[in-house]
This record gives structure tokens, sequence and C-alpha cells, in this order.
């Protein structure tokens, strides 16, 4: 028998990172899927389409809208889909 409220963003929000990646990778395709990235995204981590891969900033941008996020020596073009959500991250270095 599941946990009360276990299918909520606030659960999902009080497990550890390394449980959120386990139930991203590992429950492909489920509810616990979504609330495990949306949660990894509260935490300021974003998705890479490309590579399939979760990364994180070591800092914060500069400068932010909603086409590019200015770093201190990098600019991250940042494009949605509007079907899914999932986040497309270009990084452009010097």
């Amino acid at each position: 028998v599941p946990l009360p409220h276990s299918d909520t963003v606030e659960f999902f929000q009080r497990l550890s990172t390394e449980t959120l990646f386990f139930i991203f990778y590992y429950m492909e395709g489920t509810k616990a899927q979504y609330l495990a990235a949306k949660a990894l995204k509260k935490q300021s981590w974003r998705f890479h389409t490309k590579y399939m891969m979760w990364f994180q900033r070591h800092e914060e941008p500069k400068v932010i809208n909603e086409e590019y996020e200015q770093l201190a020596n990098a600019l991250v073009v940042l494009s949605l889909t509007a079907e899914d959500g999932e986040i497309e991250v270009r990084i452009s270095v010097g």
C-alpha cells in the first residue's frame, strides 16, 4: 500500500536528490517520473534533451530572460518546446 500523499509534488520535494534521479531514470513514463522531474527542476536542475542528462549551474546567471541566460563567461540559450515542456540548452563559451 503506498504511503498517503506519496503522489504529490510536496512529497517528492522531500526526497533526496539521488532518490529523485533513480525515480526519473528507472520509472519511465509514470507519474512518479513526472513528479521527480518537477522536484529536480525546483532544485535548479535542468534536463538536456539531446544528452538525456540533468545539469545544474555552478553559479546564478548575471542576466536572465525568456530566450537566454548570461553567465560570467558563457551564454546559455534555452528553448522550450510547447508540447512537452522540456528545455533544450545550448552553451556558448567565450
